[in-house]
């Protein structure tokens, strides 16, 4: 063989080498994942998995785990003494209950707790996670368990803090707007009143705000302190309630005939309270109903011009600009029959009437106007614009 056949020879036993060399090096290890997981069996991968979607097995556990099977099963693979000795993390059997918790939070299913032996902690995690209050429910008949659940819920999610921004003239609607935000269905309430109740820290408050919840008249009569709130506020929601529970209830609870004479809009139902009160009466009626025209009516002169500012406000914040505001030639009359009667010499009268006659361009309404400046400056201006 000649030299030159020679050395062709070495050269394509060298390129062949270096071909296979080359093939066998780009394959990845068989004991090391660097990829994202995208087996089916995800959690079947977490024993070797080693990237940096799961910086080690258990937390590659508790992100993947389908079911609190996988959990269980995976776990106990994790858990052998062979695999800790190779360098495996750590696990336990809390580990195992932590990636069923993990579970039920992603599918929201409160019952994968329950058929697993975790209850209050497991079932709280789901309840936040996923703002299901409902969820809290499953811990019954557990009653001190579901009310300490409902009560880390409405604390984690700020419902306390959201319902007591609601006006304080809203009584006992503050405490019931708890109850509502989270989902508490009567039957519910029913079971776990008492539980409540010495959570919650104000019995009396507690029990007329469960009463007012379900309507139930007889159960004010044991809210204590809060009884005469709790017979007002379920009057003045509850067509059925009638001034004879009133008067079961007596004089010394006021509020009951001011709830029922403002849910009908009935003034003469004042007339059932002592005349100390009766002024207080008109004006509750009037603020809720808006009625502008009960403020003429009301006896004690600054509630009447409080009533009046109050309404003509709640009607057109922009006063004394009316622009597009619900505010009427005989809401002016009222506002300057009560001024005029309180002995005010303000100009709120004479702006009510200069709006209403820039909004209508109503000369007529100039006429009105007490001050004669201004008087002629509405009647020049309006005139000109209706021209």
């Amino acid at each position: 063989m000649s030299n030159q056949a020679i050395y062709l020879l070495y050269a394509f036993v060298a390129i062949s080498l270096l071909f296979l060399a080359g093939c066998t090096t780009n394959q990845p290890s068989p004991s090391t994942n660097t990829t994202p997981i995208q087996s089916a069996n995800l959690a079947e991968q977490c024993l070797v998995c080693n990237n940096e979607m799961c910086q080690t097995d258990r937390d590659c556990l508790y992100i993947n785990a389908e079911s609190a099977d996988v959990c269980k099963r995976m776990g106990n693979e994790m858990m052998r003494d062979d695999r800790l000795k190779e360098g495996g993390w750590a696990f336990t059997k809390n580990n195992i209950g932590e990636c069923i918790i993990r579970v039920a939070i992603r599918k929201n299913d409160s019952n994968i707790c329950i058929s697993n032996g975790l209850q209050l902690d497991c079932i709280e995690a789901v309840a936040k996670n996923n703002k299901n209050p409902v969820a809290c429910a499953n811990l019954l008949p557990e009653k001190d368990m579901a009310a300490e659940c409902y009560k880390e819920y409405a604390d984690y999610i700020g419902i306390l803090t959201s319902c007591n921004q609601l006006e304080t003239s809203q009584g006992l609607k503050r405490t019931v707007c708890v109850l509502e935000n989270l989902s508490i269905s009567i039957a519910q309430v029913e079971a776990i009143t008492p539980q409540i109740c010495v959570i919650w820290g104000n019995s009396d408050l507690c029990t007329a705000t469960i009463a007012y919840y379900k309507k139930d008249v007889p159960m004010c009569d044991l809210s204590g302190t809060e009884k005469g709130n709790c017979y007002a506020a379920i009057a003045l929601e509850d067509p059925s309630f009638d001034l004879k529970k009133c008067d079961a209830v007596g004089v010394d609870y006021p509020a009951c005939y001011f709830s029922v004479a403002k849910r009908t809009n009935n003034p003469a139902i004042c007339d059932e309270v002592p005349s100390s009160l009766k002024s207080n009466c008109i004006n509750e009626i009037a603020l809720y109903s808006s009625d502008i025209d009960l403020c003429s009516q009301i006896e004690d002169m600054p509630n009447a011009v409080a009533c009046v500012r109050y309404i003509l406000n709640k009607r057109c914040p922009t006063y004394p600009e009316l622009g597009e505001c619900n505010i009427s030639m005989s809401d002016c009359d009222v506002m300057r029959q009560v001024f005029q009667l309180s002995g005010r010499s303000d100009s709120n009268p004479d702006q009510c009437y200069y709006g209403i006659a820039k909004k209508n361009l109503d000369v007529s309404a100039c006429s009105k106007i007490g001050d004669m400046n201004a008087r002629t400056e509405c009647t020049q201006l309006v005139g000109h614009a209706a021209d």
